[in-house]
Formats: C-alpha cells, structure tokens, sequence
C-alpha cells in the first residue's frame, strides 16, 4: 500500500487539529523539542506529544476492523471467555471491541491504550497489540524509574530493597543507563547510586506489596500464574527488561503520573528518606509532529505490519556476561551475578553457547542455562550443545540442573533438538498435538501454499505429521484435515484434526552418556517462556523429571514455566506472501503501522483426547515440585541458588 495523497492530507489534518493551523504548527509543535538524537525528557513533555495526535473515527475502523479479523485465528478466542477452572478467563475479545468502537476517545493514544488493556486481560504472552506510534521498537518511548526493585522473603512476607544498577559491572545496566542517570542528575541533583540496598518503605505512601502486585496483576500481561508476574515485574537476571517492567514501561500505556513518591530506609540508617522521583521517557529524534506522523506511525508499501514480540523485546540491550558487581543489592549480598557470569564464586565456568551456558557446580553437578532458543547459524547450537554434553560426560558429571529462568522461548526447533538429545522419544511422544481455529481465510492459505509449493509455510501441510504414526503429511486433505466441531467458553467452533511437527532432528543421542530422570531438575523463576514453556512441561510431564521455581509470593504455589500456547504468529506476511491480501476475509493493513502477535495454535498433553474437555496445555496449570524463597542470600546468586536446587535433588533420590 502506497502513502497516497490522501494518507498525506490525512496526516496534515491530524497535526493540525492537534497542534492549530498549519501555519502556526511549528510554533506550537510539542513534538518538535528532543533534539538530534533524542534524549531522556520529563513525564509531561513526553505525554504532551503522545498524546497531540487526535482520535480520529476512520483510522479507529480501520484498526478494529484489522484487529477483528485478525482475531478469527486466535485459537484462545473461544476458551478466553469462560474458562473457571485455576486462573480462570472471562475476557470477550470481540465484545471488547465493540465497547472500544463505541467510545469516543481524547486522542490516538489512549484509543491504542484501551485495545492494549484489553488484549493485556487475557494474560497470554503471546497475543499482544502494538502501535508502533508508541512504541517504534528502537527503545524509543521507553519510561524510567530510578530504582530497580526486589522483593525478598522474610517469612511469609516480602521486603522490598533498591538493586545495583547503576555501573557497567552491575548485571542490571544496559547502554542507555549512563545517559539515563546524567539526565535524572540533571533534573533532580540526586545520585540514585548512594540507595543502593535501601529497603523501600512504601511507594506513593501505600504499602510496596500493593502497589507492585496491582502493577503486576493489570499491566504484566506475559503470564497466567500471579507470582511470575510478579517476578517479571521487579528487577531479574533477563536477557531483556532486567530493571523489572515496574521500573521501566516498554510498552504502549505509560505511566499515569508524572512521579513516584518513594520512602527508603537507607543501609545503616534508622531514619527514612523520602524521594519523588520524576518518570523519564526515553524521547526520539523528532524534527516536527507532522514528520513523525508521517515517517513512525503510517503504514507505507513495502514493509511488514510489525515484528513479533521477541524482536519488539531486543531493543532492550542484552549484556550475557556481567562481571562482578561491586555495590550490595541488599544487606548481606555483595555480589550481584547471572548465570552465565563466568566469575561466580565456586561455579566453573565450562563453555558458552548461543544464549547459554554449560557450568559445573561440584564434582559430580552440571548447569546448562539456556535464556531463549534464538536462531543461530545453521547448525552451529547442534555442534556447541553435542561440544558441552561431551565435556560433561569427560568430567564425569553425571547429575544436571536446567536453568530456564528467564527463558523467552524462541524456535521451537532447537528446544526440541535439546530435548530429544537428553531424553529421546519418537515423534508420537516428544512433539505435543497441537490444532488451530477454523476461519474462512484458513483454507483459502493451505490451499494457496499447496498449489505454489511453499514447503516452508506454516500453511503447508508437509510443515506437520500425523499425531498417532509421526508420519509427515503428504497431501493437501491432511491440513488443516477433517474438522471437528468443539464447544469452547459456550461458543461452538470448529478446529482442524491434531498435528505435530515434521522436524528433522540432527543432534543425535549420545550412546554412551544418558541421564536418567531422577539425576535431572529443571529450575526456573516461572519466566519459562513459549518454547521453553513447553520444554518444561516435557520434562515435567513426559519425562517426569522434578522441578523447582524461585521467588514470587512466599507460601503460593506457582508454576515452573508459563504460555504453552503452542506458537506466537503474525498474519501478515503470510497473506500478502500467498497473494490473499485483497481476499474478503484477509484482514486489511490499515493506514497505520500496528500489529497483532496472538496464539495461532494450542498445544496439549498427550493425555488429552481429542473432545470438548479437552484442556490446552495454556490453561492445564501444573505447580512446581518444589519452591525456593527469594532471600539476600541468593538473589542474584547462581552460586547459592544451585546449591539449593542440588540439594532438592539430593532429597528426592
């Protein structure tokens, strides 16, 4: 789709409804005042230009339209709105549109905030909304706090305490601290450093808990389960939001006010200290509102509706490796570290690879972290994991811990490759079954796929196998298959005959070095994501293999991983790769650049038949075998948190 004259005269009238006449535009223009580069603003002067551009009734059609048909793939669609069972779902996506149609907002922005607090209810990390208006994916908009939180246990409650982040040796900084810290300087005279291992009081004058757990149940959407929300919410050990999502907002709804009160109790101290910390927006280069307009938030011919989540998460610099840390995060932690520090104190670090780690933790222990299955080059995860497993059989360390804390998933290839190699299965019992949502669109795509040959589609029936032989489909009547008829959260809807992968797995087993399931523990902070999701509940459930969850509410169970949906997908490039993007029922990209990331099928256990009870592995909620607390002792501290972990090992011998 080409910007026409009439996207243009569009976005010369949204400007100059917000900002008055066109010729008095630049006088007025609050967008227009960031400077070359960008640079770190006040709460108000960001706010001021988000919220310039005017709701506008053809762009919001056009937008709830696209998301509507959009939304005929989510496989969820039905189960969302009547699910009672642990975490139960009462969110009617279609209804929730309607209700957003028929509002009349104050501006763009909050119109693209109310679809994003609705898609937000459904807690499924993988079905998101996205205007890239608000949130471009570069780190622009970004809003800060100065104080990175952590809650630890103190019986059965939870103290709060400031974390390090503050240096280039704190595993918590990333690229954009140091001109961070120079502008809240800059704005307040105050060092954030100098609060480091404070406890935090109250925030806003209520109760810490409070504030963080109405954060974390509302607006950390990632999960089911509330206290691995609450993880994600203060301050972690991540590749991506390491400050915690509290302290730093990425996504399209900001922050309501403009600061945050805190009371601390400084290290040492017996008298508190209150501070109102402004909220900072990282703000990007904007040379006037119209250009903005223009150049972020219309669609232009050519390029994709939007990226995916995980890529939308990259723009929050990783740093793999931190060193040493040399502030306390909390009285009696001296060292903040990750897990693939390869200076932790009694840990050997034995060999990185792509997005892990393979460590020693005793003469007869081994670690393998792995934080997300990113693709890297062809082949090259295949080699460094067979490298790391041979090592560990050289060293003759015969007992495992997995370290999935933090684990964003990724390609469900490569977590398969690792699972097949520490415990091989056929096809029948490694891939979990999977179906998708019948819509009017979804033939038209396999049938599109079968006639160009796109052996690499998703719509492409040779991409899958039959669950009951793990043979590969070899005919277009196998995909989407014959229909069944299944009645979700009251509504009847029809869904495609079962499915699994078609993978060919090159890393072969080893012959000569097997675990067996009791010398095996799979550990995580609950953060166990979409492919590392459904790893966990192979382990858990096939292998049979316990498991232990760190941190969230002291004495609540809690899951070990979360969003076993089956797969994140984005519509778009599919369709106008097929060549359906002018079909009826393919949802039309509007004038603007959003983008919807859902669930487009569901995976379940191998002991759910196919029927109306059948339960999702999304919604079928599995606790940990055990609990850890989060204490000063082991917060940020792989080296005494595995030590915990072997010892739950131990026991269950």
């Amino acid at each position: 789709m080409k910007i026409t004259l009439s996207l243009a005269l569009l976005a010369t009238t949204l400007v100059s409804n917000a900002t008055g006449s066109p010729l008095t535009a630049r006088a007025k223009d609050v967008c227009n005042q960031f400077g070359n580069n960008g640079e770190w603003v006040l709460w108000d002067k960001a706010m001021n230009c988000l919220e310039s551009f005017p709701f506008n009734t053809t762009i919001r059609d056009e937008v709830l339209d696209y998301v509507e048909k959009t939304l005929q793939f989510y496989v969820f669609l039905d189960e969302a709105k009547n699910f009672d069972k642990k975490y139960s779902s009462h969110v009617d996506l279609i209804a929730g549109l309607e209700k957003i149609r028929q509002t009349n907002y104050t501006n763009d922005y909050s119109f693209n905030v109310a679809i994003e607090t609705l898609f937000d209810s459904l807690n499924d990390g993988h079905t998101t909304y996205w205007n890239r208006c608000y949130t471009p994916g570069d780190a622009s908009w970004n809003f800060r706090l100065p104080f990175p939180i952590v809650g630890l246990s103190d019986g059965d409650k939870l103290r709060f305490y400031v974390v390090n982040a503050y240096n280039d040796n704190s595993p918590l900084w990333d690229s954009d601290m140091p001109d961070y810290l120079k502008a809240f300087k800059k704005y307040t005279n105050i060092d954030p450093a100098i609060y480091v291992g404070s406890e935090v009081i109250a925030i806003d004058g209520r109760p810490v808990l409070d504030v963080i757990k109405e954060f974390a149940d509302s607006e950390v959407s990632i999960s089911r389960d509330p206290s691995t929300r609450l993880n994600i919410a203060l301050a972690n050990s991540g590749p991506y939001n390491t400050l915690g999502a509290f302290t730093q907002r990425i996504k399209t709804k900001k922050p309501a006010n403009a600061t945050v009160t805190y009371t601390l109790l400084p290290i040492k101290k017996t008298k508190t200290k209150t501070i109102t910390a402004p909220w900072l927006a990282l703000a990007p280069p904007i040379s006037s509102s119209a250009d903005y307009w223009s150049n972020t938030c219309l669609y232009s011919s050519g390029e994709s509706g939007g990226a995916d989540l995980r890529s939308r998460h990259s723009q929050l610099q990783h740093k793999p490796k931190a060193k040493r840390g040399v502030n306390s995060v909390a009285p009696g932690l001296i060292n903040p570290l990750v897990p693939c520090d390869s200076s932790i104190p009694g840990v050997t670090f034995l060999m990185g690879i792509s997005w892990g780690c393979f460590s020693q933790l005793d003469n007869e222990t081994a670690v393998l972290a792995i934080n997300q299955f990113m693709e890297p080059p062809k082949g090259s995860l295949e080699v460094e994991l067979k490298d790391g497993f041979q090592q560990l059989e050289k060293l003759k360390l015969t007992k495992l811990i997995i370290d999935f804390s933090e684990n964003d998933g990724g390609y469900l290839l490569n977590a398969y490759e690792l699972l097949n190699y520490l415990f091989p299965k056929k096809p029948t019992e490694l891939y979990f079954p999977t179906d998708i949502r019948i819509n009017p669109l979804v033939p038209k795509l396999a049938a599109a796929a079968a006639a160009q040959n796109q052996t690499g589609s998703f719509w492409h029936y040779s991409s899958w196998a039959d669950p009951t032989t793990g043979k590969a489909f070899t005919s277009a009547n196998q995909f989407p298959g014959t229909l069944e008829e299944f009645t979700r959260g009251g509504v009847k809807g029809k869904y495609s005959a079962r499915f699994i992968e078609n993978f060919e797995l090159n890393l072969k087993p080893s012959t000569t070095f097997r675990y067996k399931p009791s010398d095996v523990i799979f550990f995580s902070n609950g953060f166990s994501f979409s492919a590392g999701a459904l790893s966990a509940r192979y382990f858990q459930d096939v292998v049979g293999v316990k498991t232990v969850v760190i941190g969230g509410y002291p004495g609540q169970p809690q899951a070990v991983s979360t969003t076993a949906g089956g797969q994140i997908y984005e519509i778009d490039g599919d369709i106008s790769y097929l060549g359906l993007a002018g079909d009826p029922d393919a949802p039309k990209q509007p004038s603007v650049v959003v983008t919807v990331d859902f669930t487009i099928r569901e995976a379940y256990g191998h002991n759910q038949p196919v029927s109306n009870n059948a339960v999702p592995l999304e919604f079928d909620w599995e606790p940990a075998t055990y609990k850890i607390a989060l204490t000063s002792e082991n917060v940020f501290r792989p080296d005494v948190y595995w030590k915990q972990v072997k010892a739950l090992m131990e026991n269950n011998q």
